[in-house]
């Protein structure tokens, strides 16, 4: 039943492993037509899926789709500032005559994610952020059904039920990049749960952590 805690204690790290597995693979798996011609809409789509992944559009924005080049304009802007001219980017000169860059929460500095567009630059960052974002939501919806006392079953439906969902991909799909915040939404609900059950404050700092990421991303 919910509320016993003892599946997060026989949450083992073999466990854990095939959890980050399968994350990843339902991310690749549900990320799949960012290899394919975004071109393609509606009726046709088997035609589509038998033409085979082209990984050449990872190397680039679709900056001809909806609002790609807002947000990807701020990724850039913080690799080039640090690539070009090996400066901490603190502001952005290309935006409406100049605005503050650092403390821009969907220029993602502060982020890991950021350490991907130094290494592979800004485009196949964004790409590969989007899917590891997917990932996360998986894992964090399926540690959220175990922390509830969920089947090893119930928890991998409850991590699927939500990235799995249309909704966010036609999000992702438009560039509105500051919902991929949304798959720490199981994570929060996770941590405040240990929190009020296990008394622990280290806890409710991860939940806390986690909704400060979420909002501060999403309202701008």
């Amino acid at each position: 039943m919910p509320g016993n805690s003892s599946s997060l204690n026989r949450f083992s790290w073999r466990e854990a492993a095939f959890v980050a597995a399968g994350s990843l693979v339902f991310a690749i798996i549900f990320c799949y037509p960012m290899l394919g011609e975004i071109q393609h809409y509606g009726p046709g789509v088997w035609d589509w899926l038998k033409l085979g992944p082209d990984f050449s559009h990872l190397r680039r924005f679709p900056t001809e789709l909806n609002d790609w080049d807002v947000y990807a304009e701020l990724r850039w802007v913080s690799w080039y500032t640090m690539t070009h001219f090996h400066q901490l980017p603190l502001w952005n000169p290309y935006r409406c005559g100049g605005m503050p860059q650092f403390g821009n929460p969907n220029a993602s500095i502060l982020t890991p994610f950021f350490v991907l567009a130094l290494i592979l630059g800004p485009a196949p960052a964004l790409n590969a952020e989007l899917v590891l974002h997917v990932a996360v939501g998986f894992a964090g919806g399926y540690c959220l059904g175990r922390v509830l006392g969920f089947s090893t079953l119930a928890a991998i439906v409850c991590g699927a039920v939500f990235p799995a969902s249309s909704w966010y991909y036609l999000r992702l799909a438009a560039g509105h990049f500051d919902f991929v915040s949304a798959v720490y939404i199981p994570w929060i609900a996770a941590f405040l749960y240990l929190s009020v059950e296990r008394r622990r404050l280290l806890f409710a700092a991860l939940a806390g952590s986690f909704s400060r990421s979420a909002s501060r991303r999403a309202i701008t």
